[in-house]
């Protein structure tokens, strides 16, 4: 059982949208001041923190989450007034599922497919090498939400033995990590066959400095380097949003391709596309048919709503990318 913590101007109609079904739910109803009141729940286990974030308290809301950064508890966030303007101190203190819409139905639904929905089978694991908490967990986050599992390694040593007993979908490794050097990564990844089996992307926040050695030739050939934190959210969830929809994609691009009608949309299309055919395609309407496409229809729906909440994280890129986005 989850135990819900609402925190909004609306806190009557937003439970009413909820209705969970063995979900305790409990407000917060002095806002924004009371969001204090949170402190007595945030040690507890499994609470869900759903708070509404405006332009005059987003500063208390960033620090209530830094300063309750070591609990584990989850959070749901309703900003409306969202510019982009404080995206990196967002992203900073961890924050990740931030809904940028006021339409209550609609967030309680994302909410609901990303809290409450039935779990997926694990797709594979990403190994990842940093000790930055909050980002960690920000990273972790967005990747178990794409049903994909998260080992930590904290040393160059540890990241190698993970891939040894494991092949993941996708090493990360985080520059900044304590005692992190370039040269030693490379010359101890180009002697690991481990390592060359799944995409190597390291990155590195510019804020931190670079230094020399952070360019060595034989690391460039390893990997790609990312030299923003945004880039890399930019990145991960580009290859996690196509990779979620390609299988349930493909349903309805073979049902087109099936029917002939690739790219057909008027009448006129449809009827010179098909020909005589047009009066025997009963096979479209069959319940295999139909069953495939509403389940692919359903699945592209729950990605959506699960993806929403981290929408924000994607920030528009007005230089020239550091990232190389092919391995």
């Amino acid at each position: 059982m989850k135990k819900i913590i609402l925190a909004t101007s609306n806190n009557a109609s937003f439970k009413q949208s909820l209705e969970f079904s063995g979900a305790e739910v409990e407000a917060i109803h002095v806002f924004p001041e009371g969001l204090s009141e949170f402190e007595r729940f945030s040690s507890q286990k499994d609470v869900l923190l759903v708070c509404e974030i405006n332009n005059r308290n987003v500063n208390d809301v960033i620090s209530l989450c830094q300063k309750n950064a070591h609990y584990l508890f989850d959070h749901f966030c309703i900003y409306p007034e969202f510019d982009g303007s404080l995206r990196t101190p967002l992203i900073e203190s961890g924050m990740c599922d931030i809904v940028t819409t006021d339409d209550v139905q609609f967030a309680a639904r994302c909410l609901r497919a990303i809290f409450f929905s039935e779990k997926q089978p694990t797709r594979g694991a990403i190994h990842l090498m940093s000790d930055a908490s909050p980002f960690l967990r920000l990273l972790g986050k967005v990747a178990r939400r794409f049903n994909y599992g998260v080992k930590i390694a904290n040393s160059t040593d540890e990241l190698i033995r993970l891939s040894e007993k494991e092949t993941p979908a996708l090493f990360l490794v985080d520059m900044d990590t304590i005692g992190f050097d370039s040269i030693e990564f490379a010359k101890k990844s180009s002697a690991s066959s481990s390592i060359k089996k799944a995409p190597l992307i390291l990155y590195k926040d510019t804020r931190n400095g670079l230094f020399v050695h952070d360019f060595n030739p034989a690391m460039q050939r390893l990997a790609k380097v990312i030299l923003s934190k945004e880039e890399l959210l930019n990145l991960l969830l580009t290859l996690f949003f196509l990779s979620g929809i390609a299988s349930p994609a493909h349903v309805f691009t073979a049902f087109l391709q099936r029917a002939d009608l690739s790219g057909a949309q008027s009448f006129r299309e449809i009827f010179y596309a098909g020909g005589p055919d047009l009066c025997y395609t009963g096979n479209c309407f069959s319940h295999e048919c139909f069953g495939a496409l509403a389940k692919a229809g359903e699945n592209i729906i729950n990605l959506i709503e699960r993806i929403e909440p981290l929408r924000w994280l994607v920030s528009p890129l007005e230089k020239r990318p550091t990232c190389a986005g092919g391995v």
